[in-house]
Formats: C-alpha cells, structure tokens, sequence
C-alpha cells in the first residue's frame, strides 16, 4: 500500500519543487485519500456537521438525522457521543443511497477536552461501499501525524489539485472534532454562537468552514424573541472556504464557493449539556439543496 507525501518545503525550494511524491505506507506520516463523486463530497460535508450534535456532559448523548435532497430521503444517520471537562469521543453510522451509490459510512474520534479547545487523538472514517474506503488519522496535539488511506490512491490523483504541504496538516482537526468544537464553542456565549472558523483536513484536502450570524445580532434577537419555531433556533450562515487538496475548477467546489446562498445551520437555544445541537442544516448544491434535520427518535 502506498501514500502520497508533501514534499518538504523550505526558503531554498524552488515553488514548483513542493510537491506531493508516493511513498510506502509504512513511512508516510501524511497520505490523502482519492477523489469521490460530486454527490459523495456534498454527502461527507452534510455528515461531518451533524457530528456536531450529540455531546452530553458526563453521560452519552444519541441524535437521529434525517438528509434529503429535493424531498426524496438520501441518508439517515446515528451519532453518539460523550464529552466531560477533560476528554470527548463520538461515533457516526450513517446509511446512504444516491442512485447509483449506496452504502453506510462510520466514522469514530476520541480526543481530550481543555474548556472550549479540542484536541483530536484518534479519528477514522470508514465508507462501507464497494469497494470499501477508510481514512484513519492520529494526532499529536493538533497536527496530524499519521494518516493511513486504504484502498491506494490512483498514481495521477494529485494532477490539477492544489498542492497540499506540511502546515496544512498542522492546527487542524479532523471533520467530527472541527464540528463538534464548533458546536461546543457556540454553547460558550449565546450572543457570539455563530462567530467562530473551523480549520478542517480530512486526509483528502483541507479547507475551513467560517460561521457567522445569519442576520446582524439586533434583528437576530427580535427575529428570536418572535420565532415560530418550537423551540426558536439560533440561525447560523456558513461559508465553505477551500485551501489545499481540490480541484479549482471541479465543479462542486465551485458551487460551495460561488453560490449566492450559504451554508445555513440553526442551533438550538437551549444548552444540551456543554453545547447548542444542530437542529437543522441546509446545504446548497449545484443540484438543489440538501436539507438535514435533528430529531430524537430514528427516522421513520
């Protein structure tokens, strides 16, 4: 089995001598999975923020997720998960069908907890289809020291991406960690829930989720104290922001970057635990929009 490596990079390297070269796994410290279809890359963002939502202090929390494209029903998802003044962990297991692609995903990470800060240990994600996909990272700190992709990588993938390099696996979390650090930072102060960035590398390629209010605070507060919905949410707009590993003009990264309509993710307003759940999601892609819900019982 063989991975892919950043070329080391310093002040004496000629810019296009940074590369991505092939190594033997047993040696990689970093290796990036192969490249999924358009609907599959929509599909793994919708699952890494609902991670953000079952986190109960001192006890294990489940949520239920319900994703559908145009009305018609994509995937459900199961996600469990703990987290107490000095260590979090979470599991996902989603099943998913998209015409032509169907299968289940689990995805696994334990970390240790300091106040609002996150640090990831241990992270897999593994997509039960046919052929079977995993990617499994572990960390020091916040830098991602060991990443294993199974099955190889195509001897082309790294052709027309932007070139990942070290520092792009370094401060980083893994998609489950970032979203729950998300989530746990907006349970920290109502007023700021939605003022936060989350710097995400998923093995693949690494890019940045930035939440902000989805309207200026004083119209949120009245648009809140009037809300109809039961119980009234927090209304956050996300903007997908990509760095390294992607294709500039690959379509799907084009329609999360250039469409008018952001991410919009509702937080509930009451505390569950240390953090605000995610109650609904909604995700706009070139194919029409990708609605998620929470709810407490598994869907129907």
């Amino acid at each position: 089995m063989y991975c892919l490596l950043p070329k080391p990079c310093d002040s004496q390297s000629p810019e296009n001598d940074c590369h991505i070269s092939a190594m033997p796994a047993d040696q990689c410290d970093v290796s990036f999975a192969r490249n999924d279809p358009s609907m599959m890359r929509y599909l793994f963002l919708a699952l890494c923020l609902v991670c953000a939502g079952p986190l109960a202090a001192q006890d294990v929390g489940t949520a239920f997720f319900d994703m559908r494209y145009a009305g018609i029903r994509i995937a459900t998802s199961k996600v469990t998960g703990s987290i107490d003044g000095n260590s979090f962990r979470m599991s996902l297991d989603s099943d998913y069908s998209l015409v032509i692609y169907s299968g289940t995903v689990t995805g696994r990470v334990s970390g240790k907890r300091q106040g609002e800060r996150l640090t990831p240990q241990s992270y897999s994600m593994v997509s039960g289809s046919d052929p079977e996909y995993s990617t499994k990272i572990e960390y020091d700190g916040t830098t991602a020291r060991k990443i294993v992709i199974e099955p190889p990588l195509e001897p082309n993938w790294g052709d027309g991406r932007v070139p990942l390099k070290p520092e792009h696996s370094q401060n980083v979390f893994d998609p489950m960690s970032a979203f729950v650090m998300a989530s746990l930072k907006a349970g920290q102060d109502i007023n700021n829930a939605c003022a936060t960035s989350v710097p995400v590398f998923t093995g693949l390629s690494r890019f940045d989720i930035v939440l902000s209010p989805r309207q200026a605070p004083a119209k949120a507060a009245r648009v809140l104290a009037k809300s109809k919905t039961n119980p009234p949410v927090i209304s956050c707009a996300a903007r997908f922001v990509p760095i390294a590993g992607h294709k500039p003009n690959n379509q799907t990264i084009k329609a999360l970057t250039e469409s008018a309509s952001p991410i919009l993710i509702d937080f509930d307003v009451e505390l569950t635990g240390p953090v605000r759940m995610p109650r609904r999601i909604e995700i706009p892609t070139r194919f029409g929009t990708v609605v998620i819900e929470r709810s407490e019982k598994p869907p129907a």
